[in-house]
């Protein structure tokens, strides 16, 4: 068999030698998903890729977090704890393995930050599909080791 097309496979390629990165995707059925996240920054953010059911032009997806303590005071910045995403469908030329359905729509990405009014901690997020039938991968990038800087000063005439 021969084809031509483009895969996702949820693959990152890192440098070389390094290995790779891999995501799990479920389906979102009428219930949707919870999923767990322990947060350890000030900010971070939360993503997640969907793809829509075959067939469907628009898509609506909910992201909620459960927050049962959230800091108070002068904070720069606020989190918003239930986000609507109203997605449009641009192509369909997703093919999911292991399955003989038809092409589905390409990865969409949506976000949640979480905010400095949220301490460190285990939350539960919770993402619901206005239909049943679509594919959801969360994921959280945290940055890595962050390298210190040293300056030197020298003047020209050597002190």
């Amino acid at each position: 068999m021969q084809g031509d097309g483009q895969w996702f496979l949820n693959h990152n390629r890192p440098p070389v030698g390094a290995g790779y990165l891999q995501r799990s995707v479920y389906s979102l059925d009428g219930a949707g998903l919870t999923f767990e996240l322990d947060k350890t920054e000030a900010r971070e953010v939360v993503n997640f890729d969907v793809v829509a059911p075959p067939g469907m032009d628009r898509f609506a997806v909910e992201v909620a977090v459960a927050a049962d303590r959230r800091a108070t005071g002068l904070l720069t910045d606020y989190s918003v704890l239930k986000r609507r995403f109203e997605l449009e469908v641009q192509e369909r030329t997703t093919l999911v393995l292991g399955t003989q359905s038809k092409p589905a729509a390409a990865p969409m990405s949506v976000a949640l930050p979480l905010g400095e009014d949220m301490p460190p901690g285990r939350y539960r997020i919770s993402v619901r599909a206005d239909r049943a039938g679509g594919l959801v991968s969360a994921y959280t990038v945290r940055e890595g080791q962050r390298q210190t800087y040293r300056f030197f000063r020298r003047s020209l005439d050597g002190y």
